[in-house]
């Protein structure tokens, strides 16, 4: 158990999350906003931190308080699934079929337009450019550009 000394700046820390996530979800509301507050959160304490406005140290032991506890915040789906004994038999191992394909289905589409784009940025780079005068480019600029390093 960690010391007390370390315990209370952490919880103090972590009731920063709490507010900074309840003033969001009620943001989010007042303006009817696509986004839960949780994520309005994220992304203020993202701007905050960039911004240098937050010290990454004020928020870090509560930061990591929440993550190490984060079992806790699984045992209501767990508590769902022991009040639906259904989703342990036929129909959850298709609802976990379908989870697990299409993941698997959105995995192989992101890698295949990432290898796609990559691939074409290769195959861009390195033609000449044949609009570009011969005048303009010196003698280091064409040999780097015929060796694809420009």
């Amino acid at each position: 158990m960690p010391k007390p000394s370390i315990v209370m700046p952490a919880l103090i820390q972590a009731g920063f999350f709490m507010a900074v996530w309840w003033a969001c979800d009620a943001l989010a509301k007042l303006l009817h906003l696509p986004l839960p507050g949780g994520v309005v959160g994220l992304f203020v304490v993202t701007a905050l931190l960039l911004a240098g406005c937050l010290p990454q140290a004020r928020i870090e032991s509560g930061a990591r308080l929440l993550l190490g506890e984060m079992l806790l915040f699984f045992t209501p789906p767990l508590m769902a699934v022991l009040h639906h004994p259904e989703l342990l038999g036929p129909a959850g191992l298709k609802l976990a079929l379908v989870i697990v394909v299409g993941t698997l289905v959105v995995m192989l589409a992101v890698a295949t337009v990432v290898e796609r784009a990559i691939r074409w940025e290769s195959r861009r780079r390195a033609q000449p450019m044949p609009h570009a005068p011969i005048a303009l480019i010196d003698a280091g600029e064409d040999e780097a550009l015929q060796k694809g390093r420009l």
